[in-house]
């Protein structure tokens, strides 16, 4: 029995003791850090990040004046304006020290990554981004590290910000209330009702607050964000991609050659060829979208985005109901990094222990996070008497984000870690209390007209080989997508005619070995 109490004891003690060593080690390693940040000591980087018309001056942004006063690195910022130059710079790699996010597509990663022109974060991590690492770990979120790994590696972070009201939604759908006053008209909740408004908007062109040049119905063709997509989800066709795609039972379907597709199809067309739908949704870019949606006084009668950025003006609707009596559904995202490439560290960074102790200096605090993420604190964001973070104004006041462009941070275009502790224990919502804005219409308007999370496509990544396949055999489909999807909504071609041969075309340009790969994708994050 004493023999037996002593070898209890002894492995007692034995155990204790490892669990002392490695936490020793691990508080050493969770400060080490520290110590390669110190405003005495400054370094200079080169960085890279993509241009958005939404935050112009990231490049002279007063945050990176914050940056260098609290860590000692001096950033200087190149943006890209397009993609050409992000090609050209893989192209060329003639790299910067780090990237933040500048849209590279995946293929263009994959291969940086086996030429050694990325830094592999693996081993780094856990001693100089220990939240990160923990981030990863964590069981909750298996799916967002999956995705963001390149050939089952790290060699990015990526922007997380785990909002329901963000992730469970993609667009809002808009309508311009105060036209809809002036008229005598109520708030549409079919696709009827809303076509006769879209008439009412046209027919009284120059009357009242509505321009001449009204736009009574205006999105951007097949774009993912401000595009036709919800359209599809009022009449039951769900995509959940800007590719097109949904989950059926585990199973990959492209929606674009779903027979259900051609109502929604037929019911733009219609729009369309009333003049409800202007010309220019096949042409306009982002920034001219942004401009149009935005202005002052409102030109637009509907639209869809991610945020209502005239309160005055216009209100959310739910979906509206369609002749097909099917569901209708609203656009919902996924708990995923969006980008999950938004900072990588190229192997020419002389300092890459420092850089990456600087993307922890960013999540480890919560004022550094705010304020590289959001902006100038007492300007864009503030804390609470409870210690709690608040927006002070962000995307719904257009006017201030012009105003104070200068104060504002990277946002999307950076990394953040805006989990669901973040949300639920640090960050005070005020939208939730403001009518009209999108926390409080995805509680009141769109919480139950989502469509069903696992209907939702995610794909991690493949080999080289089988990412160019499926990229080449992706644009090939987009192509073939976008021209016939555009002449048939503006009336050019005959839907139920044409349909059979845009299915067998598809499938001539490798539709299934497509999906195939689509499919190796999605299992990769899944099972």
């Amino acid at each position: 029995m004493c023999i037996r109490y002593k070898k209890v004891i002894y492995i007692l003690v034995v155990f204790l003791l490892a669990s002392l060593l490695i936490n020793t080690y691990s508080n050493a390693a969770s400060k080490k850090w520290q110590t390669l940040l110190d405003p005495k000591k400054p370094i200079k980087l080169k960085a890279a990040v993509r241009y958005t018309s939404l935050r112009p001056n990231m490049d002279t942004s007063d945050i990176w004046k914050y940056v260098k006063e609290k860590t000692g690195i001096e950033f200087e910022i190149t943006v890209l304006k397009n993609q050409d130059q992000v090609n050209l710079m893989f192209a060329s790699r003639d790299f910067p020290d780090v990237a933040f996010n500048i849209g590279a597509p995946i293929q263009l990663l994959v291969e940086a990554a086996k030429a050694g022109d990325l830094v592999c974060l693996d081993d780094l991590l856990p001693v100089y981004a220990p939240t990160w690492y923990n981030f990863f770990r964590a069981k909750e979120n298996r799916l967002a590290d999956r995705v963001s790994l390149i050939d089952g590696k790290r060699y990015t972070l990526p922007f997380i910000d785990f909002a329901p009201y963000d992730r469970d939604l993609r667009d809002q759908w808009f309508i311009n209330n105060t036209w809809i006053k002036e008229l005598g008209l109520k708030i549409p909740k079919t696709t009827k009702e809303f076509r006769d408004v879209l008439r009412a908007f046209k027919n009284n062109a120059g009357k009242g607050s509505i321009p001449r040049n009204v736009l009574p119905f205006y999105f951007i063709f097949d774009n993912w964000v401000g595009g036709q997509f919800d359209i599809y989800g009022t009449f039951g066709v769900v995509a959940t991609t800007g590719e097109y795609l949904s989950v059926e039972k585990g199973k990959v379907r492209y929606q674009a050659i779903n027979p259900a597709i051609k109502e929604p199809l037929k019911y733009l067309r219609d729009l369309y060829a009333e003049g409800l739908i202007p010309p220019e949704v096949f042409t306009d870019d982002f920034s001219t979208y942004l401009a149009k949606t935005n202005a002052a006084p409102p030109m637009v009668g509907s639209y869809f985005s991610y945020e209502n950025r005239n309160l005055s003006a216009f209100v959310a609707i739910p979906p509206l109901m369609s002749p097909t009596g099917k569901k209708p559904f609203m656009r919902r995202q996924t708990y995923i990094p969006n980008p999950s490439h938004a900072f990588m560290i190229f192997s020419k960074n002389p300092y890459p222990e420092a850089t990456l102790a600087f993307a922890e200096w960013v999540v480890s605090d919560l004022e550094n996070m705010m304020t590289v993420s959001r902006g100038i604190k007492g300007i864009v964001w503030d804390f609470t008497k409870d210690g709690k973070v608040i927006d002070i104004f962000w995307e719904e006041s257009p006017d201030k984000m012009a105003k104070y462009s200068k104060q504002l941070g990277l946002w999307n275009s950076f990394i953040a870690l805006r989990d669901r502790r973040f949300h639920s224990k640090l960050y005070y919502n005020k939208y939730k209390e403001i009518e009209g804005v999108r926390a409080w219409n995805f509680e009141h308007i769109y919480k139950n007209h989502l469509a069903p999370r696992e209907f939702s496509y995610v794909g991690g990544t493949l080999s080289k080989e089988e990412t160019e396949l499926m990229n080449q055999i992706g644009t090939d489909l987009t192509n073939l997508r976008k021209i016939t999807f555009a002449k048939w909504i503006s009336g050019k071609g005959d839907i139920d005619k044409e349909w059979d041969d845009f299915v067998a075309t598809n499938k001539k340009l490798g539709l299934d070995k497509w999906l195939e790969l689509k499919q190796k994708a999605y299992d990769l994050v899944t099972k």
